[in-house]
């Protein structure tokens, strides 16, 4: 009877590890998905979560693609140990999704723990995958069409600014389904539109047919109006002392004021900017902003009170004025 229920034990442990025993997928990613029409990637962590995570993320890798979490981005290094990576978790902070910009089709296929942690099996499907982005590209490539249509039509019409801005926002998805798409099948697709151009050679037709005329009050010396004409010239467009259908007329306000028994000497100031369309009297954009400056002489704080401007103009104004407009 002792000899039989140690047979028994005997059989049950090598059962067991059997069962239990680790796959092969962990040291050999592609032990049950043939390279030539997968991608896969084996991960670790002290969770599942980060398994999968890790998993994931060296298919990402493969695209270059970001990896973040619901409230911040984070910058994962790939820890090679084997055919096993491990994520960072940048001081155990759990990560807790792929973003959006995770590669269509991608998926766990498998998971594994031991007493060293958990194991994770991502895979994707490289012709499946291929499909869902030919799809978004040929999409894409109607809309693009459309919109440098638009953009050539309209001649000196501010409204380009726009078709530009959406233009170059889905050139660059476009873009990025290309590489994707390229990468997956090792060639480029066969059916992409010659007709669409890069943004930048669009932007060249955008700026080069749009001039302003510039006006400034209230600047005695022109260095405000110097720094707007800069402004507008390194962004590309024309600057014209004629009348031109849209203007930028901008107003400069200095106004010495006492603060009680304070010695120094002191001046308000702000400056107003619009941009208009001289043909419809349509105010496409503003600008305001303002400040004090105090100095031991009237002369010294009007001096910095302009210097003061300026700056504003070349950094406040330039930044808000760019964003507005392709917006």
């Amino acid at each position: 009877m002792r000899k039989i229920f140690c047979i028994i034990l005997f059989v049950l442990f090598f059962v067991q590890a059997g069962l239990f025993a680790e796959p092969a997928w962990i040291k050999n990613p592609y032990s049950e998905h043939p390279r030539d029409a997968y991608l896969c990637g084996v991960g670790f962590g002290v969770n599942q979560s980060d398994a999968d995570i890790a998993a994931k993320t060296e298919i990402a890798g493969f695209f270059g693609t970001a990896i973040d979490s619901e409230s911040e981005v984070y910058s994962y290094s790939a820890e090679s140990q084997g055919s096993v990576y491990y994520a960072d978790s940048m001081e155990t902070k759990s990560i807790q999704r792929i973003s959006e910009n995770e590669i269509a089709g991608m998926e766990i296929a498998a998971r594994y723990s031991d007493s060293n942690g958990f194991y994770a099996l991502a895979v994707l499907n490289k012709r499946n995958s291929s499909l869902y982005y030919e799809a978004k590209i040929l999409a894409l490539q109607s809309e693009l069409v459309s919109l440098k249509n638009s953009i050539l039509s309209r001649g000196s019409d501010l409204a380009k600014m726009y078709d530009y801005a959406a233009y170059r926002d889905k050139y660059e998805l476009y873009s990025k389904y290309i590489k994707i798409v390229t990468a997956l099948m090792q060639s480029v697709p066969v059916y992409l539109n010659p007709g669409i151009a890069d943004p930048m050679i669009l932007e060249r037709d955008v700026f080069d047919n749009m001039a302003f005329s510039v006006s400034v009050s209230g600047d005695a010396n022109g260095e405000i109006e110097a720094a707007i004409k800069t402004v507008l010239t390194d962004m590309g467009f024309a600057v014209t002392r004629s009348s031109s259908r849209y203007a930028l007329n901008a107003i400069v306000r200095m106004e010495e004021v006492v603060l009680g028994s304070n010695p120094n000497k002191f001046v308000n100031y702000g400056i107003s900017i619009a941009l208009s369309d001289r043909g419809t009297g349509r105010t496409y954009y503003s600008f305001n902003k303002g400040g004090r400056e105090g100095q031991r002489t009237m002369n010294v704080a009007r001096s910095k009170t302009i210097y003061d401007i300026v700056k504003i103009v070349k950094e406040d104004f330039a930044r808000d004025f760019r964003k507005n407009l392709f917006n």
